[in-house]
C-alpha cells in the first residue's frame, strides 16, 4: 500500500498559462480562470478544455458558476465584473469596481441555495470598490450599484502609521476577504480588512455593520484572507497566525 508521500494525482489538466481561480461547475467539469485573461471550461473525463474564451485583459481573480454551469461570473484584477453565458462564451452583463484589492468577489443567491442551482438573476454580487474598505452590492439584472457598506472606522486606534486616521488610506487599510454567513441567514457576510478589523453586514441593512467591528490581530501584521464554516470566521495574518471569532445569532463576535 503506498504511502501519502507516493500519492500521485488521479487527473492532470495542461495549461497553457497560469491559473488563478477554480471552480467545479458538476462531477466531470470544471471552469478554470487564468493569468492571461481567458476562462477555460475543462472536461474532466477527457481531460481537456472543451470551451475557451477571453474573459478579461489581465488576471481572472474569481470564476464562478451559475445556473448548473449555464452561466458564470468573472473578476478581473482590472476591476470588472462580468458575467458570461458559458455556451456562446457572450457578455451578459458588466459591472465596474476599480478595485487594486486582491480579495475574491462573493455572490450570495437569495434563497441561500447553493449558486449552481439558482440563475443568475436572483443572485447578489459583492465585491470591493476603489475605496477599498467600502463594499459594493449589484444585482446582475441591473445596471450599477445596488447599494454600498462602508466601515466607518476601525475599532480600535492604528498601531502603525500606514493606518493613521486621515492619510491617504483608510484606518482599516483594504477589504481583504468577504465571506458569506448562511448560519444567520442568506442576507449575511462576514469581511475582513488589512488592519484585522472583521464584522458582520446584513444586506438588508447596508448603512452599517451588524455590530461593532473587532481586531483579531494588529496592523504591523495585516490580515491576508479568511474563511467562514457555520457560525466561526477565521482570519489568517501575514505574520502567519490564524485567528478564530466566534459569531453569536444576534451578530456580534467573540475573538477565541
Amino acid at each position: 500500500e503506498d504511502s501519502a508521500g507516493d500519492a500521485l494525482p488521479l487527473t492532470i489538466l495542461r495549461c497553457a498559462n497560469g491559473v488563478y481561480s477554480l471552480d467545479f461547475v458538476g462531477p466531470a467539469w470544471l471552469l478554470s480562470g487564468g493569468t492571461d485573461g481567458h476562462v477555460s471550461l475543462w472536461d474532466l473525463a477527457d481531460r481537456r478544455a472543451t470551451l475557451l474564451w477571453h474573459a478579461a485583459d489581465d488576471t481572472v481573480l474569481t470564476v464562478l458558476g451559475l445556473g448548473n454551469g449555464r452561466t458564470c461570473l468573472t473578476q478581473s484584477k482590472g476591476g470588472l465584473l462580468r458575467l458570461w453565458d458559458v455556451q456562446k462564451q457572450e457578455q451578459q452583463w458588466e459591472a465596474k469596481t476599480d478595485c487594486c484589492s486582491f480579495a475574491r468577489t462573493l455572490v450570495l443567491s437569495s434563497s441561500g441555495s447553493h449558486l449552481l442551482d439558482v440563475e443568475a438573476g436572483s443572485c447578489i454580487v459583492c465585491s470591493p470598490l476603489a475605496e477599498p474598505h467600502i463594499l459594493g452590492v449589484f444585482d446582475c439584472r441591473a445596471t450599477g450599484r445596488k447599494c454600498e457598506m462602508a466601515l466607518g472606522s476601525s475599532c480600535a486606534e492604528p498601531q502603525n502609521q500606514a493606518f493613521v486616521p486621515g492619510a491617504e488610506s483608510n484606518s482599516m487599510g483594504m477589504c481583504m476577504a468577504v465571506r458569506g454567513l448562511p448560519a444567520l441567514g442568506p442576507s449575511y457576510l462576514a469581511a475582513s480588512y488589512e488592519s484585522t478589523d472583521t464584522c458582520v453586514w446584513d444586506l438588508r441593512q447596508p448603512s452599517e455593520p451588524v455590530s461593532p467591528s473587532i481586531r483579531v490581530g494588529t496592523p504591523a501584521s495585516p490580515a491576508i484572507c479568511a474563511a467562514t464554516v457555520w457560525r466561526h470566521i477565521w482570519v489568517a495574518c501575514a505574520d502567519g497566525s490564524i485567528n478564530k471569532v466566534r459569531v453569536h445569532r444576534n451578530g456580534s463576535l467573540r475573538l477565541l
